[in-house]
């Protein structure tokens, strides 16, 4: 089985799990709106407001004056993820991070249904593992990484890594989603075409 925990909103998960911004308020990252630049990442509030990826900070402020702007700390970011990474190492040696909370240019998947959230995503490969005894095992690791690290996961189970991917991206935070190896193609039949990384 293969298991895929996302963080949505990564960085604006990480600024207010330290102590900035208000729930319900749109938080931007990336430099103060009079800055010519780009917002680095924002968050889950933010999109229904009109923002989307590659968007100036004056935009933003524009589409939402009450936003609380915040400058980047990507070290502190990579920091957190890194710490995150330390965690899952305890339930699989074979990790392979996607540090999608904010978009690369270069990036096949910074256009993609999976880098809408800004999340931080991580795949593990739990080696054969089956279904039924990966279930309370990727349970755990939910719950050790809400209470280590005070962020939200949501968590996708596949026989493969893509359907993994996008159970993740379709989850609700702090929830598993799991599909049977039956039910890969009714489960992603329904899904958008931007889940996958193809371009224009």
């Amino acid at each position: 089985m293969i298991a895929c925990l996302s963080v949505a909103y990564f960085v604006a998960a990480v600024e207010r799990r330290d102590g900035h911004g208000r729930d319900g308020e749109t938080l931007a990252v990336g430099g103060q709106p009079w800055e010519a630049r780009p917002a680095y990442a924002f968050s889950q509030e933010a999109p229904s407001r009109g923002v989307r990826l590659g968007m100036s900070l004056r935009s933003v402020q524009l589409l939402s004056p009450n936003a609380y702007f915040l400058p980047t700390a990507a070290p502190h970011y990579a920091q957190v993820s890194a710490e995150v990474i330390d965690l899952l190492a305890d339930f699989s040696p074979d990790i392979e991070p996607h540090e999608l909370w904010h978009a690369f240019p270069d990036s096949a998947l910074a256009t993609t249904a999976h880098a809408a959230c800004l999340p931080a995503r991580y795949c593990l490969d739990l080696d054969g593992l089956p279904q039924s005894e990966a279930l309370p095992f990727m349970q755990e690791m939910g719950r050790q990484v809400r209470h280590e690290t005070r962020l939200s996961p949501a968590i996708g189970l596949s026989a493969d890594p893509f359907t993994a991917q996008v159970a993740a991206a379709v989850c609700r935070p702090n929830h598993l989603l799991p599909v049977a190896a039956g039910d890969t193609v009714g489960f992603l039949a329904s899904r958008p075409l931007n889940f996958l990384p193809l371009g224009k």
